[in-house]
């Protein structure tokens, strides 16, 4: 078994938020574990809404983000984007868009973890997971 992280859970698991542990059992029940190319930039979007939040401060995201470069393309394998991407993604937007509310950068994550064959997809997020089983990825919820 192999699990697809997007950035809602990568965020959980290396900010410390509420559900990091279960996230944590998760990747490592599941390991080896794949992000998508996309990950990378949103995983610092997340990481300064919290600064500007007022949720953690500069010496904890600089933590943060020291310990998810340290595991990019290590212990986090990188789908990397290929020319097949974007229209993966259309397909997975004509799928679920009559009945869901799907964002752009959450349908890339979907036709990214839909590369790794098999591997549940591990989302924090309620509404991708939905959106996951729609197209008949496994999906696994962290909350």
């Amino acid at each position: 078994m192999s699990v697809f992280i997007d950035t809602s859970s990568l965020v959980k698991l290396y900010a410390a938020e509420d559900g990091a542990a279960e996230v944590e059992r998760m990747v490592e029940a599941l390991a080896p574990a794949y992000v998508a190319w996309l990950a990378l930039p949103e995983f610092y979007s997340a990481l300064w809404r919290k600064v500007r939040a007022g949720v953690i401060d500069d010496a904890e995201r600089a933590v943060f983000e020291k310990e998810f470069r340290k595991d990019w393309g290590d212990a986090l394998s990188v789908v990397p984007f290929d020319d097949g991407m974007p229209e993966r993604a259309v397909a997975i937007l004509q799928r679920v868009g009559r009945e869901k509310r799907l964002k752009t950068l959450d349908a890339l994550q979907l036709a990214s973890g839909q590369t790794c064959h098999g591997a549940r997809f591990l989302t924090a997020d309620q509404d991708l997971a939905a959106c996951a089983a729609l197209i008949g990825l496994p999906v696994a919820v962290g909350s």
